[in-house]
């Protein structure tokens, strides 16, 4: 492996080297927010809950549930939280599982 612009990859390249290519899509999948006090919480969601589907779930437009980890946990007490996302009031229900 080295660094170089990619006009130059093809002469890096020898004639049994296997070139791989992926369309998989990338979604964004880190929340963060901000407490009043000023403290940063970040989410990032790992995998869909329910439904389990990721196809089914970017189509919801009310309930769905995570698995997530959260940065900054001390700063997160269990229960209900409404937090703003831009314009959007986003309300967040932890269940903490050890």
């Amino acid at each position: 492996m080295c660094e170089t612009v990619s006009n130059l990859f093809p002469d890096e390249c020898s004639p049994d080297d296997l070139l791989v290519f992926s369309n998989t899509r990338v979604i964004r999948a880190r929340l963060f927010f901000h407490k009043t006090t000023g403290a940063q919480i970040e989410i990032f969601y790992l995998e869909p809950a329910e439904p389990a589907d990721y196809a089914q779930i970017f189509r919801q437009t009310k309930l769905c549930s995570w698995h997530c980890l959260i940065g900054n946990l001390k700063k997160w007490k269990d229960g209900t939280r409404t937090l703003s996302l831009g314009e959007r009031a986003v309300q967040l229900s932890t269940f903490f599982r050890t």
